[in-house]
């Protein structure tokens, strides 16, 4: 079936762009880019197999003289919507486009045959929907670092008109709609702090509990503990004091099990089933020394090192 083709062809776009194999062209692609890319294939490796998805694409032609023609005087805007698919900004895209970018990847078997199976190894599925998760997760922190760090301008605010031998507002009801906008701030940053410490409760839950602890009691009433930037370390739970945002329950579970492994090299096969990771940008990765979540963005989840994770972010 064709969307197994499609898949199979998206996967191996990505390894090959992962192992930078391709050329800019085709990892960061324009229209005009994938237009100069089509007629540098063609010219290399212009093959009678391939004469099916160059005529679906560019149209009948003779020879290899003829294609370089048709791709010169093709329309770049055209290129567009395989561009838009490369970037994930479309979640799909025409067939002839699954079938143009089989081709530019050198992708093999090619082109789609009707009636063919196309198996996906289960591994392979598993990683790859493993890379689209981690990369899903890193735009949701990423999106939300960038709205942090933009700087709102002020919406312009038109001076009331005053009419002549009409009285201004009154001082009175300027006290009450002043006093109603500080119930509303102090109502929603009540909210918005439960929510916070709902969520890093929820942080808690998951991580590995004290064999001798029965009762499964790791919160210490009446105290705190705070992210040092790769541990917790116990902090005074008066608001007073240090950051408040960062302070949450003292759990003595996170706080003798949860870490972060700053030298990532120390990891190697047989760290599996003792080490998680978390992906926070398209760049890098994360190690932690126990499950649970990421504890500044507590929306991200700690998932178990693979081997596949092991090879290609650390032994690369």
């Amino acid at each position: 079936m064709f969307p197994d083709y499609e898949l199979l062809v998206w996967q191996d776009y990505q390894k090959k762009k992962t192992a930078n194999v391709l050329p800019v062209s085709l990892t960061e692609p324009t229209p005009g880019q994938l237009k100069t890319e089509c007629a540098a294939v063609c010219n290399v490796r212009f093959r009678k197999k391939d004469e099916k998805i160059l005529v679906a694409v560019f149209g009948k032609n003779d020879d290899l003289k003829g294609y370089l023609t048709a791709i010169d005087q093709y329309k770049t805007d055209l290129f567009k919507s395989l561009v838009n698919y490369l970037k994930q900004e479309t979640k799909s895209t025409s067939k002839k486009n699954i079938e143009l970018l089989a081709w530019l990847i050198d992708f093999e078997p090619r082109p789609f045959e009707y009636g063919k199976k196309y198996v996906i190894k289960e591994e392979e599925k598993e990683i790859f929907e493993e890379i689209e998760e981690t990369e899903k997760e890193a735009d949701v922190i990423a999106e939300g670092v960038k709205e942090e760090g933009e700087t709102k301008k002020p919406e312009a605010v038109n001076p009331p008109t005053i009419i002549p031998g009409k009285p201004h507002p009154s001082s009175k009801i300027r006290s009450i709609i002043a006093a109603v906008a500080l119930l509303l701030v102090a109502v929603g940053g009540f909210t918005l702090f439960h929510l916070w410490r709902a969520s890093n409760t929820q942080m808690a839950a998951t991580l590995p509990t004290d064999n001798n602890d029965t009762t499964n009691k790791h919160l210490v009433p009446g105290q705190c503990m705070h992210w040092t930037g790769d541990h917790y370390e116990v902090i005074a739970c008066n608001p007073g004091t240090g950051d408040t945002f960062n302070r949450v329950p003292l759990d003595t579970a996170i706080l003798n099990n949860f870490k972060r492994i700053v030298q990532w090299d120390t990891i190697t096969y047989k760290s599996i089933g003792f080490v998680w990771y978390v992906k926070v940008n398209r760049d890098s990765l994360e190690y932690y020394t126990s499950s649970g979540f990421h504890p500044i963005y507590n929306q991200l989840r700690l998932r178990q090192i693979t081997r596949y994770i092991i090879d290609k972010h650390i032994l690369h």
